[in-house]
Parts: structure tokens; C-alpha cells; sequence
């Protein structure tokens, strides 16, 4: 649970960023879910912390989910057509 609570405000987040309003029940499950499995292939190849956490794999692997989730909804229909 303490590592699902950023996952789901950082999804909250980017749905009240970008489209306005919170994700759907289905939404922010997908949007968990794809966060969930960086974090959980990170965890079993997790070698030593590095100096900074900017260089740690994990923050790498989870900022690029988060930009791959915040293109979809910016290329999303529910974008383009209401904003």
C-alpha cells in the first residue's frame, strides 16, 4: 500500500493535469497496473543505490512511464477534441 499511494496520486495528477477531470476506475487500474510492473521488475534487478536517486533505474523507469501515460492522454480524442 505505501508504494501504490504515489503511483495513485501521480495518476490522479496527471488525469486532473491533463484531461481535467480524475481517471475512471478502469483508467487509473491501467495506469497502476503499467506503473506496477516497472516497479516490480525493477525490485528483482535492484542492485546497489546510487549517489543520486535522479540516476537509480527505478526513478528512470517510473519517469519514463509516466511520460509514456502522459503522451496517451495528450494524443487521446478526449483531448483533442474538448481542449
Amino acid at each position: 500500500l505505501a508504494t501504490r499511494q504515489p503511483i495513485s496520486t501521480l495518476t490522479d495528477t496527471l488525469y486532473s493535469m491533463i484531461l481535467t477531470r480524475p481517471p475512471s476506475a478502469q483508467e487509473k487500474r491501467e495506469a497502476e497496473a503499467a506503473f506496477g510492473r516497472i516497479l516490480a521488475a525493477l525490485s528483482q534487478s535492484q542492485q546497489g543505490q546510487p549517489a543520486r536517486i535522479q540516476d537509480s533505474p527505478a526513478y528512470k523507469a517510473l519517469r519514463m512511464t509516466g511520460e509514456d501515460i502522459t503522451w496517451a492522454l495528450l494524443n487521446s480524442n478526449e483531448f483533442i477534441l474538448n481542449h
